[in-house]
């Protein structure tokens, strides 16, 4: 009875999975987003928000609403929520610093 080498099996059905997916620039249209620094995506980011802000604001209850919110999301006074994950306490924080945001790890002790 012979046995069959579970890496070339693998590798087998990998290179068969690679073969049959498309190609990825091909059939992605907006790939090109992926760059989020690059003028090109920035502007389109930016046209997209005009479009939604001009639709949500021709309600009439948004200025009060989006005025609480914003002062809400910028207010200095937060609350951190920690995750637990083993002996580590981890949170993720965002303020005037660190822009994109910094995790956070400490013990549980």
């Amino acid at each position: 009875m012979s046995l069959i080498n579970p890496i070339w099996m693998l590798t087998a059905y990998a290179s068969l999975l690679a073969s049959s997916m498309p190609d990825s620039d091909a059939s992605d249209p907006y790939l090109w987003l992926e760059s989020i620094d690059s003028g090109k995506s920035l502007e389109w980011v930016r046209a997209q928000n005009d479009s939604t802000m001009a639709a949500l604001a021709s309600g009439s209850p948004f200025q009060e609403l989006y005025e609480r919110n914003l002062r809400v999301y910028n207010s200095v006074d937060r609350i951190a929520y920690p995750n637990v994950h083993g002996k580590f306490v981890y949170n993720f924080w965002m303020d005037a610093r660190n822009e994109r945001g910094l995790w956070r790890r400490t013990t549980v002790q």
